[in-house]
């Protein structure tokens, strides 16, 4: 008893609570067992026909068949909701996909391409005009400086910013060499010790190697100028350095040792000294203070002679026109990175115009082989639910016939047929597959088309811009 009352709780928990197959169909099927219970089409035949219901002579449905006929349209009415609002939702889908405003998209992007070209090539030629003018009157005048000069070779002198301040950087550090090593000679006979002897070294230094630097940037350019002034002016100064620079370098040196002689009173001592000899009363200490100060000054020589060019003045047109063209040339690269970059970007947007409309092309023959499986679909479940109300009249009039006496109406031996009417408005399905072809066929010329204007843009910027070099002829020399 206990195994019956599971058995039978087991039975109803795997029974169905409604009226439909589990089905992956879009469109669900409602089971005929289940209708035909719930309409109680059985017992109802049997009742009615041991009334003889319906008379023979009844050529219309009794209230057991317009039940049946009634649930068949509920459901034919549900089913062709469901397929209208699928339709509709496919429209849209397909709607949205604008195929007809893709050749125009492409033609947009070319034209703004094109129309940041324009734009692009005027404002770099306005931009271009004044710095070409500036480096050819730039060049003119070192083409003048090395005919008036005797010249034809190129300007030798640091022309990048590493390079200079590799020349400030050794300078610098020469003086800072000087400064510490003199200090130390300096401290000896300093009553400030290491601080004052720092602190006078600093002065001797600095003197020393702007005596040097100078000497290399005046000096060693003058003396191979082509007009005589000029070159005496260039020995002279070397005359002056060699003499400075011995004189100040020994003047040290005597002063350092004066410190150790006569911390008081160090200058006389130095001065006294001096006019007995030039190396008079000098230690070690003092004679290496003197030779590193001449290193040092030589030093400083060279790094002032290599400053600018080994001719007076030839690095000043030089350098002038070469950051005139410099400027000239890196504007120029800039109208032709903005030229490219427009016509890349355009290029760009143009196809992916293209590749959007080749997806959307493939998602529109996705859309229309779902329309078609969904309408075979719902002409199936159509033609399902004729037959099911077919046979849902067959229970009910099978058992009516069985239990009557008299003979059965004459609708009863035909074949139902379910009304279909008209069939479900949904709107316009756009964009067939052979439309679609031809608008993709139409944006791939608008591509190629716009892609050739495109071109042509960029060219004519290109054109504009290889112009410039004729502006000494246009303009005259």
């Amino acid at each position: 008893m206990f195994g019956g009352k599971i058995g039978a709780f087991l039975g109803r928990v795997g029974d169905a609570s409604h009226s439909y197959d589990v089905s992956t169909e879009t469109f669900v099927q409602p089971r005929l067992e289940r209708l035909a219970d719930e309409l109680r089409l059985q017992q109802d035949g049997i009742e009615r026909g041991g009334d003889n219901v319906p008379a023979s002579e009844d050529t219309g449905f009794d209230l057991a068949e317009t039940r049946v006929v009634d649930r068949i349209d509920r459901e034919r009415s549900h089913a062709e909701n469901q397929f209208r609002d699928m339709m509709n939702t496919y429209r849209d889908r397909l709607f949205d996909l604008e195929f007809d405003t893709k050749a125009s998209q492409i033609r947009s992007a070319a034209e703004v391409g094109v129309a940041v070209i324009g734009g692009e090539t005027a404002k770099g030629v306005d931009r271009l005009n004044p710095l070409r003018r500036e480096m050819l009157n730039a060049e003119r005048y070192l083409i003048a400086f090395r005919e008036r000069h005797g010249l034809d070779r190129p300007a030798d002198y640091p022309q990048t910013k590493g390079e200079r301040w590799f020349l400030y950087g050794l300078l610098f550090v020469v003086l800072v060499i000087e400064m510490l090593l003199n200090g130390v000679f300096f401290a000896q006979g300093n009553p400030l010790g290491l601080v004052g002897g720092w602190f006078q070294a600093a002065i001797f230094a600095t003197l020393n190697i702007f005596i040097g630097w100078s000497a290399g940037r005046l000096g060693t350019t003058l003396i191979i100028h082509r007009f005589k002034p000029q070159r005496v002016a260039g020995w002279t100064i070397i005359a002056l350095y060699v003499i400075g620079a011995v004189f100040l370098n020994l003047t040290v040196a005597h002063y350092r040792s004066a410190f150790s002689i006569d911390p008081v009173n160090p200058g006389a001592v130095a001065w006294r000294t001096m006019r007995e000899g030039a190396f008079a009363g000098l230690d070690a200490a003092s004679i290496t203070m003197f030779a590193l100060g001449i290193v040092f000054s030589i030093i400083a020589l060279v790094d002032g002679r290599k400053m600018g060019d080994a001719y007076f003045g030839y690095d000043r047109p030089s350098g002038n026109f070469d950051r005139r063209r410099q400027d000239y040339l890196d504007d120029r690269q800039d109208l032709i990175d903005a030229v490219q970059r427009a016509y890349e970007e355009a290029h760009a947007r143009m196809n992916e115009e293209h590749d959007d409309l080749t997806r959307k092309r493939s998602e529109s023959r996705s859309i229309h082989e779902a329309i078609a499986r969904i309408t075979r679909g719902y002409d199936a479940h159509l033609g399902f639910l004729e037959r099911l109300g077919g046979d849902l009249l067959g229970i009910y009039r099978e058992a009516n016939r069985k239990a009557r006496s008299t003979p059965v109406p004459g609708h009863f031996n035909r074949r139902w047929e379910m009304p279909r009417g008209a069939p479900p408005s949904y709107g316009e399905i756009r964009y067939s597959d052979e439309e679609v072809s031809r608008i993709t066929v139409a944006a791939k010329n608008e591509l190629d088309a716009q892609a050739g204007l495109l071109n042509e843009a960029r060219e004519g910027a290109m054109a504009r811009l290889r112009s410039l070099d004729d502006l000494e002829t246009v303009h005259g020399a």
